[in-house]
């Protein structure tokens, strides 16, 4: 059961969380064009057949370097989807048990 308390504590979380979710996005959007970038550049720089460029960009240290941005900002905004998919659906069942009570 999802008492009062609980869905008010929902509720706040996910009013509170509001920057943070879409700062977590612009930061997931941002890292990855920044790959796209570091890759275009890499790829570039290098010299010698089309493949050998591409094995070039894709071992560079600036590479790996953006790819770890990547990832870290999509582990920060998948965590935070993920717990306040949680609290809303604490407020989803609080909202059915709240009208059950009042159909009883």
């Amino acid at each position: 059961m999802i008492t009062d308390k609980r869905a008010e504590e929902a509720f706040e979380y996910l009013r509170d969380t509001t920057d943070a979710i879409g700062a977590a996005k612009g930061e997931l959007e941002r890292s990855e064009i920044l790959r796209k970038r570091m890759r275009k550049r890499m790829f570039l720089a290098a010299e010698g057949s089309v493949a050998q460029r591409e094995a070039m960009a894709e071992n560079a240290t600036e590479v790996e370097s953006v790819d770890e941005r990547y990832v870290d900002a999509v582990t920060a905004y998948a965590t935070l989807s993920a717990k306040r998919d949680i609290e809303t659906i604490a407020l989803d069942v609080w909202r059915t048990e709240s009208a059950n009570r009042r159909r009883a």
